[in-house]
């Protein structure tokens, strides 16, 4: 299976310097008007329009003085002769002048587009670049030279190795939005078919692709009906099966000059010619002709949807969605949108947000950080907030992005949300594409003053469930004991308030982080080959040093909690003063119960005992703030000369996780 990895452009259009980290599957390109999202297409359109103008067979062997190596039949890239290709040749770049194909019309630096392909093998993953360079021939000429970058020391061995279906290996479809297909369209060859479509004009020969794939049915010998598949794809977007549409050829290629296709929409309806068919549907026919098209089964093909939602309905848009992301085998997607109700279904993995930046690499939007106002209040921002800002959508952002998510997430503070998004997306709990909305709260005693109202709220409002059909609450222990956790999940969940909780055993999401000194040891070792790779330090080392430091711990939390002074009493008393505090909240609920205590000396007794039961089990975490944490953590790396702090390394540690290193109080995000 050969895949693009990346993409590099330099000189071309809008682009200086640019490179593209794509996904191996599905690719959304997203940003503000004129940002650049249709020269990536014509970016990649134009790479292939280069490789079919140069590629051809070798008239002899390399000579022994070249670092070239090929034989004579080998397919080569060109020669240093074979250059010369008129400005009118160029057919997949929207231009008027010959000079609009350069950075700021300079044609004084030529244009260059390197792609970058894998193949996986039973030897394991083979890389391959190929590179076009573009220039004018001259001040005035109205010729571009067109070479393969770096020709003379280019490996044609390894590049007849890798390609299967030379001399043709790769196809590019570039579907531009529709509007209406032309009243008459005469049979054509497939030679003809396929440049068509290379030449930006796939909507003209609309009827001859449907009639090939109608002849593939009744001559193809394979099980996969093409045909067939694409009927009930079509059908399944248009009307979600309800319904069937429907193509007849009524005319015969041995006797007619044209082509014509009629349709019916459902039995009851009379077919009528497909120019009649809507825009939007039009669309369709088209992007699912260009996955199904049997003229090109190639290594690879690149399909280019130029705003495929433009005139089709929002809710068929999901469904089109989803039919898309299942062409992976043999198809790499590339679609540009600013569409926000589309850019909402996609995964963060496959979405792209280009700004207007000339020098930029690029990544998905699933490897940004999330970044968060400190006067942040209300839904916790996800990576596409700022991207829908963009747009110019940022009213009502944080209501639409709960009723679009598969889950709302409500938490204490903007750090755990954070930590917890990093986890959702990590491939340790498999591929995850379902969305998320996080709702900061604040603290414990916030929850537990107001979550009612939100639940008053949230019930009013319904899209397939009610928002708080699919809410979860999730914070810390804090001073909890484990039967007031235990009883107030259980109360949570399944009475009154009937909303699914989670609360760790730890005292803080960060001090998770010592519930398992051995996974804990792991991930430090991860982080520091991250983060700090010319340090050599074993994961035995690690663990015994956290060891060392958890057992000190046990000393400062009971000094710090017996502590007769000013400082360890007034530590203590906020203690239980909160926990005071938190059933007199619980109690508004009509929750008192779930908390032991009966009074304030009643409770202050409970917490005591719990704390000193902690201790002697050596449970320190259940004890243990972010402070105490950083204390262990920091003095476990300080003797290797290195600094960790919670504030600032701790997000970067949760994003070393992976399958060995996954703490069982996280066990709840692979159910979400």
């Amino acid at each position: 299976m050969i895949k693009l990895k990346t993409l590099q452009v330099k000189n071309f259009k809008s682009f200086q310097d640019v490179t593209i980290h794509l996904d191996p599957d599905f690719n959304v390109f997203t940003g503000v008007n004129n940002s650049g999202k249709t020269n990536l297409l014509e970016t990649i359109s134009l790479w292939h329009e280069c490789f079919n103008l140069l590629i051809r067979q070798a008239q002899r062997n390399s000579s022994k003085n070249s670092q070239t190596r090929y034989q004579k039949g080998d397919y080569i890239l060109g020669t240093t002769q074979d250059k010369y290709f008129t400005y009118e040749q160029i057919k997949t770049v929207r231009s008027v002048y010959i000079d609009d194909i350069f950075y700021l019309s300079d044609y004084r630096n030529a244009t260059e587009i390197i792609l970058n392909f894998e193949k996986n093998t039973d030897a394991g993953i083979q890389s391959l670049n190929i590179g076009f360079q573009i220039k004018k021939s001259g001040t005035n000429s109205t010729h571009y030279i067109i070479e393969l970058v770096d020709y003379n020391h280019y490996d044609f061995t390894n590049f007849n190795q890798f390609f299967s279906t030379l001399p043709h290996p790769i196809s590019s479809t570039f579907v531009s939005p529709v509007s209406a297909i032309p009243g008459v369209e005469r049979y054509l060859m497939n030679p003809q078919i396929v440049e068509s479509i290379q030449k930006r004009q796939s909507i003209e020969v609309i009827r001859n692709r449907i009639f090939n794939l109608d002849i593939q049915r009744t001559r193809s010998r394979s099980r996969e009906n093409l045909y067939e598949n694409f009927i009930q794809d079509l059908s399944d977007i248009l009307f979600q099966g309800d319904r069937q549409i429907e193509f007849f050829v009524e005319s015969d290629p041995d006797r007619d000059v044209n082509v014509i296709i009629n349709y019916k929409l459902g039995a009851q309806d009379t077919p009528k010619d497909i120019a009649l068919l809507g825009s939007g549907t039009l669309q369709i026919i088209a992007i699912l002709l260009s996955l199904y098209a049997p003229e090109q089964r190639t290594d690879l093909n690149l399909i280019l949807f130029d705003e495929p939602d433009s005139h089709i309905h929002r809710d068929i848009q999901k469904r089109l969605l989803d039919k898309l992301s299942r062409f992976s085998p043999q198809s790499q997607i590339f679609l540009t949108t600013h569409n926000e109700s589309f850019i909402r279904q996609v995964s963060l993995n496959h979405l792209f947000h280009i700004e207007k930046r000339s020098q930029a690499v690029i990544y998905s939007l699933a490897s940004q950080t999330i970044r968060v106002s400190q006067h942040f209040k209300g839904i916790y921002p996800s990576s596409l907030t700022p991207v829908i800002a963009s747009l110019g959508e940022t009213n009502g952002l944080d209501f639409i992005n709960a009723i679009e998510a598969d889950r709302i997430i409500f938490i204490e503070g903007a750090d755990d949300a954070q930590a917890i998004y990093s986890l959702l997306q990590k491939n340790v709990i498999g591929i995850n594409t379902k969305k998320y909305s996080f709702w900061v709260l604040g603290g414990i005693n916030h929850i537990f003053k107001n979550i009612s109202d939100y639940k008053t709220v949230f019930q009013a409002i319904k899209n397939e469930k009610t928002l708080w059909d699919k809410s979860i609450l999730v914070f810390d222990k804090d001073f909890l004991t484990d039967s007031d956790r235990i009883a107030i999940v259980e109360g949570f969940t399944h009475q009154s308030l009937k909303i699914k909780t989670y609360i760790a055993s730890a005292y803080t999401w960060e001090s998770i982080l010592l519930t398992d000194l051995n996974i804990c040891a792991s991930l430090l070792n991860k982080w520091v080959s991250a983060y700090h790779s010319q340090v050599r330090i074993t994961i035995v080392e690690l663990h015994q040093k956290l060891r060392d430091h958890y057992d000190k711990l046990k000393t400062q939390i009971q000094a710090r909690l017996e502590d007769q002074n000013a400082a360890g009493k007034k530590e203590l008393e906020q203690i239980h003063y909160r926990y005071s505090s938190l059933k007199r909240d619980l109690g508004r609920q009509g929750l008192g119960d779930l908390i032991q205590g009966k009074n304030d000396v009643s409770l202050v007794n409970l917490f005591n005992a719990y704390y000193q039961d902690c201790l002697e089990q050596g449970e320190f975490f259940k004890l243990a703030n972010k402070e105490d944490v950083e204390f262990v953590l920091a003095n476990t790396l300080d003797p290797y000369g290195l600094h960790f702090s919670i504030e600032d390394n701790f997000l970067e540690l949760i994003d070393c996780v992976d399958r060995s290193t996954w703490f069982p109080d996280w066990n709840f995000i692979t159910r979400l």
